[in-house]
């Protein structure tokens, strides 16, 4: 979920033979996807005044799931300690996200960056690469390239 994740699922509708897979109930009802392609919505509980589903039902959906790539949003990211959530909610649906993933992609602008909320939802090395905006910080740029596999300025 996330209005970064958002913006990336708009720029599918010409991918064939794709699955798509969220708990995002905006993604699912906006995204235009080509006709061989598939929408699949988790299930779970909707958080009030988000358009999120949670709980065990979506986490254990997205668990039995080995996907090519899984996309995982964040409220802040810190790079000396990791990945966060601004509430307890939906760190256990974006851990099971990252661990049914081949490879595991952070979706993140650069406002992000610097920053730490509430819950950890995990560390970088759960990371395959990180996708951000170009108005990161070249510091902090360089420190995430230390971080992980690959960083991904767009």
């Amino acid at each position: 979920s996330g209005t970064t994740t958002f913006l990336l699922a708009q720029q599918l509708q010409n991918i064939k033979k794709l699955t798509v897979i969220t708990n995002n109930l905006d993604i699912a009802y906006t995204t235009k996807l080509d006709t061989s392609s598939t929408m699949i919505v988790t299930g779970g509980i909707r958080r009030d005044g988000f358009s999120v589903l949670v709980g065990d039902i979506a986490e254990e959906f997205i668990k039995r799931l080995y996907v090519d790539i899984a996309f995982v949003g964040a409220d802040a990211a810190s790079v000396e300690h990791g990945v966060f959530n601004s509430n307890f909610m939906e760190i256990g649906i974006k851990q099971s996200m990252a661990s049914s993933g081949k490879k595991v992609v952070l979706l993140a602008d650069h406002s992000k960056f610097g920053q730490k909320a509430l819950a950890k939802v995990c560390d970088w090395d759960e990371f395959d690469a990180v996708i951000t905006d170009s108005g990161i910080d070249a510091e902090t740029a360089k420190s995430m390239r230390t971080k992980v596999r690959q960083l991904i300025l767009v």
